[in-house]
C-alpha cells in the first residue's frame, strides 16, 4: 500500500469509529429532559382555555351548511326561496351559492 492509501484507510476506519461511538451514545439526559419539559408544556398548552375557545363553526360557515341542508331536504334554502341560484346568508348583505350540491 502506497502512503495515500494508508492514509485514506485509516481516515475512512477513525470516522467508522466514531460513528459507531457517537450511534450507540444516544440522546443525552439533558437533551431527553427538555424534549420532556417541550411536550409537557405544549400539551399543558393546547388543553388550557379550551373551554373558552371559540366553536368549530363560524356564523357565515353554519349558514352555508343550513341552506345546503335544506337544499339536500327540501330544494329550498334557509329562506324558503325554491331552487335559488344564490341564496342570502344570515348576515346582511353577503350572498352565498347554494347549487353547492352535486
Amino acid at each position: 500500500m502506497n502512503i495515500k492509501t494508508r492514509i485514506a484507510w485509516k481516515l475512512y476506519h477513525n470516522s467508522l469509529k466514531l460513528n459507531v461511538m457517537n450511534s450507540t451514545d444516544g440522546l443525552g439526559s439533558l437533551t431527553r429532559y427538555a424534549i420532556a419539559v417541550l411536550v409537557v408544556l405544549w400539551t399543558i398548552g393546547r388543553f388550557v382555555g379550551l373551554d373558552r375557545a371559540p366553536g368549530g363553526f363560524n356564523p357565515d360557515e353554519a349558514s352555508d351548511m343550513m341552506h345546503l341542508i335544506c337544499m339536500s331536504e327540501h330544494l329550498e334554502d334557509a329562506n324558503g326561496v325554491r331552487m335559488p341560484l344564490f341564496a342570502a346568508q344570515f348576515e346582511p348583505g353577503e350572498k352565498t351559492q347554494a347549487g353547492m350540491l352535486s
